[in-house]
């Protein structure tokens, strides 16, 4: 969640913005701060760390609280990629802080 964060808002501390967000949804009574998961994952540094997870649904519904022009261009990407992975599962896609960068195979060569 923090990767996505630090996408959206370019936040200098995505972290932290992070945690303040899910402390505000939490005294709000939001039920998405329930639904979060934490897996270990591996870092660039080679350890495990604890990282907030949530699945693809969950992630649209707290993209949508975050207050950053980026919101609606990140929303049409991630819901474009949810969809196109039904039609073509080689679908490979990244998200730059900019926009996002997609390379695919069609339908009809899967």
């Amino acid at each position: 969640m923090v990767d996505i964060v630090a996408a959206i808002t370019d936040s200098p501390t995505p972290r932290k913005y992070w945690s303040v967000l899910k402390t505000r949804l939490k005294k709000a009574g939001n039920e998405l701060t329930t639904r979060c998961s934490q897996l270990k994952m591996t870092a660039a540094d080679g350890k495990r760390y604890a990282t907030d997870c949530f699945a693809q649904d969950d992630i649209i519904k707290v993209v949508r609280v975050i207050p950053s022009p980026k919101t609606s261009a990140f929303l049409d990407w991630f819901i474009y990629l949810q969809t196109a992975r039904v039609c073509a599962p080689s679908i490979t896609w990244r998200w730059s802080r900019r926009r996002a960068v997609h390379s695919w195979v069609s339908c009809a060569s899967g």
